[in-house]
């Protein structure tokens, strides 16, 4: 590609030049606005630009970050523009210094010309490190995929939710790609769609991943997708969870490794955290207040707010100042006082902190109370998470003894004995610990 021939281009690298020449080493276009395999009615309206410099001192910088980058809006194109140095490809820690983005995958666009266009300046690969024993930090990567299917989630525009769900869909078939081809170097679209279409002749959830990616590409061309789209992305995150829950990506993820997963990484995924805690995806024990016992810690529970005891501040014996506030947290099997201590208070000054509100506490610890009985503390190494105003906890119907009777005897000549769960009636295997659709614990 001659950027000269592409009057948005010129303009952006026109204007680089005029800022940094005597900084810049070479700039090159990656991403797909610069890749000639796609059909020509492909939708691009995204442009992609790394600038390699020899002082990143030089560049402006935001008052809040050491990474340098640039965004434009330019007759309809957003433009992306991250500055980068040659000795921050050097390995993944001089990276993260340089950029948020993942450092394998970045590496593989500008090492490999198959993946990346020079567009000014010299070819400086060779002077990048070698990829051949590469080796991928999984998790960061299926973050990135999970990002824009939360960012999904979250749009009220339809046509951007589902402009999202295709960028999800494309980063999730890459990580399987790297995942089941640990050798594969190649960043096309249309080269990972091979590689997918090949790989699933002989493996089942990489075929369902296929049939994902096809529905991607499918709204790209169009506008459309072929599935409805509400459905579809229901389908990709359960099949995503699924496989992880099963162990059949990088990792496998109970329900209590995904809460926290889903919690810290980045800056937390709330719309897939809400839906895994509403959903029967997984099927482990979960922590319930009935459970907590003292000397318990790495505490990962949900529930909702039943009482708020207010905060106050004190005096420390070494001089310092504490503050400390305190709520009646409950579940579907109990109540527990917790105490958050110092900067965690300032749950208590948000409007969002209220009676009824669900929330998950990630990383607390029990102490005894001042009755002999036993709390849940959380400091500066935990947190609270608070769910979405509309997840509320809602109060579960208790199904009777004579309803569960009734029900038993209803299936009792069935092929397949099914346990009514006695917090929302779903009809579970008798050789399972929770239910499948409300996640509660099934009667022994």
């Amino acid at each position: 590609m001659n950027y000269q021939h592409d009057p948005i281009l010129t303009r952006v690298i026109d204007d680089l030049i005029g800022r940094y020449s005597d900084n810049i080493i070479a700039i090159f276009g990656i991403g797909s606005y610069f890749d000639d395999s796609l059909p020509p009615n492909w939708v691009k309206n995204d442009i992609d630009i790394i600038v390699i410099v020899k002082s990143l001192e030089k560049i402006p910088k935001p008052d809040w970050t050491d990474v340098r980058y640039k965004k434009r809006q330019i007759t309809g194109i957003q433009v992306w523009i991250g500055f980068n140095t040659i000795h921050g490809y050097q390995d993944r820690y001089s990276f993260s210094k340089e950029s948020y983005s993942n450092y394998e995958w970045s590496l593989i666009e500008l090492k490999h010309s198959e993946n990346s266009i020079l567009l000014h300046g010299r070819d400086i690969r060779d002077q990048f490190p070698s990829t051949v024993d590469l080796q991928f930090d999984y998790d960061d990567i299926l973050a990135r995929g999970l990002y824009h299917i939360d960012k999904s989630m979250k749009e009220q525009d339809l046509s951007k939710a589902m402009k999202e769900l295709s960028k999800g869909i494309f980063k999730l078939a890459f990580n399987f790609s790297i995942f089941f081809t640990p050798h594969f170097r190649n960043t096309s679209i249309i080269e990972i769609g091979n590689k997918l279409k090949k790989m699933g002749e002989t493996n089942e959830d990489i075929e369902k991943m296929d049939g994902f990616f096809e529905e991607a590409l499918i709204f790209r061309i169009t506008g459309q997708y072929k599935s409805n789209f509400i459905e579809l992305r229901e389908n990709l995150i359960v099949f995503i969870f699924t496989m992880l829950e099963n162990g059949n990506l990088h990792k496998e993820m109970n329900y209590l490794d995904m809460v926290k997963y889903l919690t810290t990484t980045f800056s937390g995924f709330s719309e897939l955290l809400r839906h895994v805690q509403n959903s029967n995806l997984f099927n482990d024990k979960k922590i319930r207040i009935e459970t907590i016992t003292f000397g318990m810690r790495n505490i990962i529970i949900s529930g909702w707010i039943k009482q708020i005891y207010g905060t106050y501040k004190f005096d420390r014996e070494e001089g310092t100042k504490g503050k400390v506030g305190s709520f009646l947290l409950s579940d579907p099997t109990g109540e527990i006082r917790v105490v958050l201590w110092d900067d965690q208070v300032k749950y208590f000054r948000s409007n969002d902190f209220n009676v009824g509100r669900s929330i998950y506490i990630i990383n607390g610890y029990t102490k005894e109370s001042r009755d002999r009985g036993i709390e849940i503390h959380v400091s500066s190494y935990g947190n609270i998470y608070l769910l979405p105003e509309d997840q509320k906890a809602k109060k579960v119907r208790q199904i009777t003894k004579n309803e569960v009777a009734k029900r038993l005897e209803f299936i009792k000549d069935a092929k397949s004995i099914r346990i009514p769960c006695p917090f929302c009636g779903f009809l579970c295997p008798p050789d399972i610990k929770m239910c499948r659709k409300c996640g509660e614990p099934l009667p022994k």
